[in-house]
This record gives C-alpha cells, structure tokens and sequence, in this order.
C-alpha cells in the first residue's frame, strides 16, 4: 500500500514539475507585441543606418523565444505569394517581463547612424543581404512557428501562429482590426519622414493598427537593457556643440562690451 501512494506521489510530483516547466517555457501571463517599427535605415535622410523592430512584454512572465519557437517575419504590402521563407528571422533569446527586445535588420544605403556593435539583442541576417523592410508600408507578424506564414490577407488578428501583427502604410493587405470588414483603413500609418518611425501609444494592444499606432518624431528605440538605442546621431552634437559654441561667443562678446 505504502509503495502505491508513494509511486502516485512521484507521478504527480513528475506531473506537477513538468507543467510548471510548460508554463514557463510559454511565458504564462506573458503577451509580446511589436512596439515600434523603423523601416527607413539608409535611406536619405535616415536617422539609422540600419531598420528596426523593437519587441515589447506587457505581461507578467519572461518568455524565451528559442523554446516557444517564435520569429519575425517580413512581407511587402502588396505581395501575392505573402510570407517567405527568405524574410523569416528565428528569435533566439528572452525577453523580460516589462522588457524590450530590438531586432536589427538590413540598411537601404549608407546613410544614418551606425551604432557600435551589440547595439540590438537579435540580428537578422536573412534581412541582411538586401532584404529591408519597407519605410511607408509593410506586413510585419510577430509568430509562433519558424515557418513562413505564407499569404495573409485581410485581419491577421486571431489566424494560425501569429502572437501579433501590423500592416502599416496605406497599401497593406493585411492588419490587425476590421474582421470581416477589414480594409486599408484599419491599417497602422506610414511614418511621417525617414527620421521618424510608428510606435503603439502607451503599449495600447486593442488588435486595431489604426488605433494603437501613429508616427513618432522624436522616438527612442530600447534594446534589452532597456535604456535608448544610441544617442543623439554625431551630425545633432555637432549642431548643438556648434550652436554651444556660438552661444558662449555671443556671450562673451557682450560681457566685453559691457565692461
């Protein structure tokens, strides 16, 4: 009898551990979002060299990407054939609970800020070699599968494998909001200009591109440590060192005269 109670007590025990261990790998209490999208890296008058996508938690748990299998994955706004395989990015890491996560992808030519190395927590190298994303309209899915999503069209909120989604830019095909109504005008806006990106206003998720996102300018990206992306490009110091400078000679010109 003893030896029966104390095989269901390790059973359980066993059974216990192991969905603990599930809930942890899923980040119970966890929700990820794509929180901002930089699409305009190299582009003249680019404030980056390069584009990003910056991942936020809203929710209570770390979740580790590698074991949920998730990934980015890149689509034009117009593409008839939608997700492929040469625009997914497997997530590798972890992301913290109130945490950011910023994923760096491909440049559109040699103009912006180049931060030192290190500066984002995952790099694409798919969208390394000339793949970009768009910097006035795209399909960007936050997914639960490595595999290319394939064609999405329509509202993305609730379809197989994706965690999140934006279409931004009048032409996408695909968003989130509408349901069966769903058109281009539930679609997320462009960014105003090359120095600007979309961001979700306040984390807001209401599963309505149009709603939950607008164009920032000034905006601030965040990597895992949480603090901001770079500082200030060296062409703004050199403007404000400059504009320091004159000041300070303006200044002295007037104490002299004054004496």
């Amino acid at each position: 009898m003893d030896s029966n109670r104390n095989l269901q007590a390790g059973r359980f025990a066993l059974l216990a551990g192991l969905a603990a261990t599930a809930l942890i790998a899923q980040g119970a209490g966890a929700q990820v979002v794509i929180n901002q999208v930089y699409g305009a890296g190299g582009n003249t008058g680019a404030l980056l060299r390069n584009d990003y996508v910056e991942l936020y938690n809203k929710g209570a748990a770390a979740v580790d990407f590698a074991a949920l299998g998730y990934s980015l994955q890149y689509a034009n706004a117009t593409s008839t054939t939608g997700f492929g395989a040469t625009t997914v990015t497997n997530l590798t890491g972890t992301i913290n609970p109130g945490g950011y996560y910023l994923v760096r992808f491909g440049s559109g030519g040699a103009n912006g800020y180049q931060p030192a190395p290190g500066d984002a927590d995952e790099v694409s190298t798919n969208f390394g070699t000339g793949t970009n994303l768009s910097a006035t309209s795209g399909r960007l899915a936050l997914a639960s599968t490595t595999t290319a999503l394939g064609q999405i069209t329509g509202d993305a909120t609730g379809q197989a494998n994706i965690v999140d989604f934006v279409g931004y830019g009048t032409t996408a095909t695909a968003r989130e909001g509408g349901g069966a109504a769903s058109s281009t005008a539930f679609n997320a806006p462009a960014a105003a200009d090359a120095s600007s990106d979309i961001g979700r206003t306040g984390f807001a998720d209401t599963n309505n591109n149009s709603v939950d996102f607008k164009s920032f300018k000034p905006f601030t990206l965040h990597n895992k440590a949480g603090g901001a992306l770079v500082p200030a490009p060296p062409s703004l110091l050199a403007a404000g060192l400059g504009s320091l400078l004159m000041s300070g000679q303006t200044l002295l010109r007037r104490r002299r005269k004054s004496a």
